[in-house]
């Protein structure tokens, strides 16, 4: 059974988290809806309009740092399965008091070393 994480994949993930990062940041709702309260003066609109758009900045706000908080969790689980898989490769390809048993164990006579009995 061999596992295989794609970190290459999780990195996309994070390139694609910070594309979005930077069209939230381009997202004016806020800026888009205070004229409207302008053009209504004196009615519900107006009074709506602020209380509106404080609504709106704070919802992407929160959607910002929940896609930012995503972005990094992914480039550290990128990173950690990247640092699993170099400590492994390093164990099994290592010789010295550090490798494994089989790696160490000399061959006798060309014929491969039997288990214990």
């Amino acid at each position: 059974m061999q596992l295989r994480v794609d970190t290459g994949g999780l990195r996309e993930g994070v390139a694609a988290l910070e594309e979005v990062l930077a069209r939230l940041a381009r997202t004016r709702v806020a800026e888009e809806l205070a004229p409207v309260g302008s053009a209504f003066r004196g009615g519900e609109t107006e009074a709506g309009s602020g209380p509106a758009c404080g609504a709106w900045n704070a919802r992407l706000s929160a959607l910002r740092s929940r896609v930012r908080a995503t972005g990094v969790a992914l480039e550290v689980s990128a990173a950690g399965y990247d640092a699993v898989e170099e400590v492994a490769r390093r164990a099994f390809t290592a010789s010295g008091p550090r490798a494994p048993m089989a790696a160490r164990a000399p061959r006798v006579s060309g014929r491969p070393r039997s288990g214990p009995k």
